[in-house]
Formats: C-alpha cells, structure tokens, sequence
C-alpha cells in the first residue's frame, strides 16, 4: 500500500494508478476527501486513510471536481463505509 504523501501542510496525495485524490487536513482535526479514484479502489483509499487518520477517523464530506470515473468512481463505497456525505455540482451528479 502506498502512504499519502504531505505536499503542503494541510494537503495530502494518494496517487492511484493515473488518478490523483486528495486529503485536506491535519490528523486529529477535521479532514475531507477530494475525488474518490478509479472503481474498486475504496479498500485501498480506506487503508491510507486509516494509516494517516487513524481506524476511527471519518471525512467530513467527499468532494467531487467533477463526475468521470476516475475522479467518482469509489465514492458511493466510499460514502457508505464512512457514512459521509457526497459534493458535486448537479450538473455533475449522474
């Protein structure tokens, strides 16, 4: 598994094949999750995040820069996991 990688104080990057998604905040306060990666990555989103978040910690929102697959695709599993709501223009949301 690969870490998230700090790439400025507050912003963390897990690069998943040849999609990137995002972490905004610090461990210990609260987080959120830009884009979700490819189909069937969540497990592999959600072990980075435990290993930098902690087991217990949760995003407080997912939110999508826009509706592909590869920037939307696990945030359904996502957002059921954690049970986390979903931003995304409604122009967006399929």
């Amino acid at each position: 598994m690969r870490p998230i990688a700090r790439i400025a104080p507050d912003v963390g990057w897990l690069p998943i094949s040849f999609v990137n998604v995002y972490f905004v905040g610090r461990p210990g306060s609260a987080w959120a999750l830009v884009d979700s990666g490819l189909p069937g990555r969540a497990s592999q989103i959600l072990a980075a995040t435990e290993a930098r978040f902690g087991s217990r910690s949760r995003p407080e929102a997912i939110y999508l820069t826009h509706g592909h697959f590869d920037h939307a695709g696990s945030c359904m599993k996502l957002a059921q996991a954690r049970d986390v709501p979903i931003y995304a223009h409604r122009l967006e949301v399929p």
